[in-house]
């Protein structure tokens, strides 16, 4: 805390000077010269409030001598203390003034009500960055946490697919249906017709748009890792990859089925990893169901909410049936098959 109280006063252009045995940061004013003095609580607590008040008056004179201006000066002293405010503190800020603490624990800069909080408009200021501070800290350390969470074929899998959209979208049209099927996209006839089976596998790369493409990949960085990291790497690209291709293949085959019942003729074009991603899902809601028996494997394996999974998929699903232009046969056929394929995985993990 000491150092995050240093960085802001240097930030706010104050000189920094030896006081007694340590520093203070000196800033001039129009009518006065603004000390702070930083110090721990254990330096402090070895001294007395003659010997505060005593370095005070030594380094007014020195500093008065140094400038050569005999301005007033006003001291600050800052005190970092571990947790609560000690009795000793209480009493030192009861008699002296310009006496400030700082919790570390609670990340919080505390003024009793005999001290006042006009210093130089520090108060409001220092308050905030104390806390912008400690929030910058949790958002490192919630990064670090997610980046180790991340798994090498999860990560792969999206690098692979932001790839992909980077050379199609940079030769042509990536919202063109057209374009998308020149270039791996699937159609009902393309398969049933043509026999072009490298489409199931194609197909699942392709993204209509940037927010296709991030919708997707950061529903497969966080689901795709909490999968891989509890069947393992091999088991966990088997189930994407066939959950992705049966996806496809539910896709046109269900268009197949209105071409031949119900004579509807459709050259809709598919493309996209979300059949692979609600394959992921499956897998997690079935881990989750089976996960005394995967858990006997891992030390480290962490308990997953089924509500919070059945919810997921339910909301996922709801949300592609009532919206124009999402493909609902390849999200069922991709949460069916992974939900079977993790079945079959638990039986022996």
């Amino acid at each position: 805390m000491l150092q995050v109280l240093r960085q802001y006063f240097q930030e706010q252009q104050y000189r920094v000077t030896p006081f007694g045995g340590g520093t203070a940061f000196v800033k001039p004013f129009p009518q006065e010269v603004a000390v702070v003095q930083l110090c721990g609580g254990e330096e402090l607590a070895m001294g007395s409030r003659e010997r505060l008040l005593a370095e005070r008056e030594a380094f007014a004179k020195w500093l008065s001598q140094e400038s050569g201006m005999p301005l007033p000066i006003r001291f600050l002293t800052i005190v970092v203390v571990p947790d609560e405010v000690s009795e000793y503190f209480r009493n030192l800020a009861d008699e002296t003034e310009g006496v400030w603490f700082v919790s570390e624990r609670q990340k919080q800069l505390l003024v009793f009500e005999n001290q006042s909080t006009r210093y130089f408009g520090l108060y409001e200021p220092l308050s905030e960055y104390i806390q912008q501070q400690d929030m910058k800290k949790q958002q490192r350390k919630e990064l670090v946490d997610m980046m180790g969470m991340l798994q090498p074929v999860t990560v792969v899998l999206v690098l692979l697919n932001i790839a992909v959209y980077i050379a199609a979208f940079l030769h042509g049209d990536v919202y063109d249906a057209g374009y998308m099927f020149s270039i791996g996209g699937i159609t009902w006839d393309s398969i049933f017709w043509e026999h072009q089976y490298y489409r199931l596998f194609t197909c699942m790369f392709l993204h209509y748009g940037m927010a296709h493409l991030a919708g997707n990949m950061l529903s497969l960085l966080c689901l795709g890792s909490m999968l891989e990291k509890r069947i393992g790497h091999l088991r966990f690209m088997l189930l994407y990859l066939l959950s992705g291709l049966f996806g496809a293949f539910a896709s046109v085959a269900v268009d197949y089925y209105h071409y031949i019942a119900l004579a509807q003729y459709s050259h809709s074009v598919s493309a996209g990893a979300s059949g692979a991603i609600f394959g992921v899902i499956g897998g997690l809601i079935a881990v989750t169901i089976g996960q005394r028996r995967w858990k006997g494997k891992r030390s480290d394996f962490t308990e997953i909410s089924l509500r919070s999974l059945l919810l997921m998929a339910f909301f996922s699903l709801f949300q592609g049936f009532t919206t124009a232009g999402v493909d609902n046969s390849a999200h069922l056929g991709g949460l069916i098959f992974g939900l079977v394929f993790a079945f079959l995985l638990a039986i022996k993990p």
